[in-house]
C-alpha cells in the first residue's frame, strides 16, 4: 500500500485500518524503507526548514547547529521506533500475547504517524512542538486501538498492556529528547567557541 494512503487511513480510520495491516505480510526492510524512513525524513526536512525560518527571525542558528539537530533527530527517531518495537515485543510475552517483532514494528511505526505528521508543523517555529505533542497523544490512542489486533493481547489485558506501553514510550521519549537537547547544546557550544576564536 502507498505510504500516503496508509497514513491517511491510520489517521482517519484506525479502527478499520489495523485489521488490514494485520492481514498483510511484510518484512522489517520494506516497512522501514516504504514507510518509516519516509515519514521520519518528512518530519526532519520540515524541522530543518523551520530552523532556517527561525534563523531568519533573529535567532542565532547556524547551519552547523541545524544539521546537527536534524541528523540527531532523524537518527534518534529511528532508534526510538526500533527500541519501542523491541519493548512492545518483549512486553507481549509477559501478557500472554503474540510475540512478533515485525508486528510490533508495524504497531509502533503506524501508531507514530500522527507524531511524524505533527512534526511537519516544525515549519512553523515555536508552534511545531505543541502540535507534535497533541499529535503524539492521538498516536497513543491509535496505539491502543492497534494493540489487540497486532499483538493479539487478550481482551481483559489490553488496557494494562497499553498503559505500560504508554509509560515506556514517555520514558523513552524523554531520554531521546534529552539526548537531542544535549547534541543541540554541544553543537551550539562548538559554533560559539569557533566564532570566539
Amino acid at each position: 500500500m502507498h505510504f500516503a494512503t496508509r497514513a491517511k487511513n491510520i489517521l482517519f480510520q484506525p479502527g478499520s485500518e489495523w485489521p488490514a495491516v494485520s492481514a498483510e505480510g511484510t518484512c522489517a526492510a520494506s516497512l522501514c524503507t516504504g514507510y518509516v524512513l519516509i515519514m521520519i525524513s518528512m518530519q526532519t526536512l520540515c524541522l530543518m526548514l523551520g530552523l532556517f525560518v527561525a534563523g531568519n527571525f533573529g535567532q542565532d542558528i547556524g547551519i552547523g547547529i541545524v544539521v546537527a539537530v536534524c541528523v540527531a533527530g532523524f537518527t534518534l527517531a529511528l532508534l526510538f521506533t526500533f527500541s519501542f518495537a523491541l519493548f512492545t515485543n518483549r512486553l507481549a510475552r509477559c501478557f500472554g500475547a503474540e510475540a512478533n517483532y515485525i508486528r510490533a514494528l508495524q504497531l509502533v511505526g503506524y501508531a507514530s504517524t500522527p507524531s511524524w505528521i505533527g512534526g511537519a508543523f516544525g515549519l512553523v517555529p515555536f508552534v511545531g512542538e505543541t502540535v507534535s505533542v497533541l499529535a503524539g497523544i492521538y498516536g497513543l490512542y491509535i496505539l491502543h486501538l492497534g494493540v489487540p489486533v497486532m499483538m493479539r493481547v487478550p481482551e481483559g489485558r489490553v488496557f494494562r498492556f497499553t498503559a505500560i506501553l504508554v509509560f515506556g514510550a514517555v520514558i523513552l521519549a524523554m531520554l531521546v529528547g534529552a539526548i537531542q537537547i544535549t547534541i543541540a547544546g554541544l553543537a551550539t557550544a562548538g559554533v560559539r567557541s569557533t566564532a570566539i576564536s
